[in-house]
């Protein structure tokens, strides 16, 4: 049962190559060339550094070259297919070594190719960006310290801070992940609370809106967290359940309204929901508070 219609394809079933996926990026962010953690500009494959203030920290040269960076890293998804953790007896070289690892899924596991090719979970990075950050997790740091320039980015004790223009991207991006591919351990259970925030502090823009737009139209399938259409058996907490867009969800046969952190907030039928951007905007039409919303 869902909240509101989904398509029938939930992951990706069309795109199994991360080359391609990589070809096929140029056409999605087609003018907006604007690299996602610092918002520097870049044409083809090098990078302006300068147009965001970008300061590298240990290697200049991939500072200006274009990556593209796995929101949510492959190894932290490799690591539930086998062929990534042991290996395969077909995974073995010309030289008659055997491997694992990345390649070693990508030869023999259809769904890991899916996964890596994933345009949802694929954005523009500064090359040195995409290497400093690695595989660490999302986590706030504290202290004001900035090492990258004017990016507003912290890579500390292997976790990593992002801007907060694209937090809510980045945790839409892991709910997607975790609820299109299940059993992967996309989420920790110590992240749930946390892209609830940043999914409630930094609601979907226009840009997030076109990317997502585009994607579907290639890649055939959807992801529910930016359009509104959470699934009702999500396994997940009922903060990120509710705080979907940092909607104020309306109820039009009662004409009372619910902030995100409501508790009758995930309560209101399908039927009689409508979203507001802004308390005042459900106001302006009429709606008041919910009594139990404090």
């Amino acid at each position: 049962m869902l909240t509101s219609m989904l398509p029938a394809v939930a992951q990706n079933t069309r795109i199994d190559s991360f080359n391609h996926a990589k070809k096929l990026l140029t056409q999605i962010f087609a003018g907006h060339e604007t690299t996602f953690y610092c918002g520097c500009t870049y044409t083809g494959n090098e990078v302006d550094p300068a147009s965001c203030g970008y300061q590298p920290k240990k290697d200049p040269d991939r500072a200006k070259r274009l990556e593209w960076e796995h929101v949510v890293p492959a190894e932290a998804f490799g690591q539930s297919f086998p062929e990534w953790r042991e290996g395969n007896p077909a995974c073995v070289d010309s030289k008659g070594k055997s491997f694992k690892g990345r390649n070693c899924a990508r030869k023999m596991s259809t769904q890991f190719r899916y996964m890596e090719a994933d345009l949802y979970n694929l954005q523009p990075a500064i090359g040195e960006v995409n290497w400093l950050r690695s595989n660490y997790s999302m986590e706030m740091i504290p202290g004001e310290k900035r090492e990258f320039g004017a990016c507003d980015l912290k890579i500390q004790n292997r976790k990593i801070q992002p801007r907060p223009e694209i937090r809510g991207d980045i945790a839409r991006t892991y709910l997607y992940m975790e609820w299109a591919y299940p059993g992967h351990g996309i989420i920790s259970r110590s992240n749930q609370k946390l892209f609830a925030a940043w999914n409630k502090e930094d609601p979907v823009d226009d840009w997030e809106r076109e990317r997502a737009r585009r994607i579907e139209a290639i890649q055939g399938n959807r992801n529910p967290f930016i359009w509104g259409e959470v699934p009702s058996d999500h396994l997940t907490t009922p903060a990120i359940v509710a705080s979907v867009n940092g909607a104020i969800i309306g109820n039009k046969r009662t004409k009372v309204y619910h902030r995100p952190d409501c508790p009758g907030a995930t309560k209101v039928s399908q039927q009689n929901r409508v979203r507001f951007t802004t308390e005042a905007e459900a106001q302006a039409a009429g709606y008041r508070l919910a009594g139990n919303c404090h």
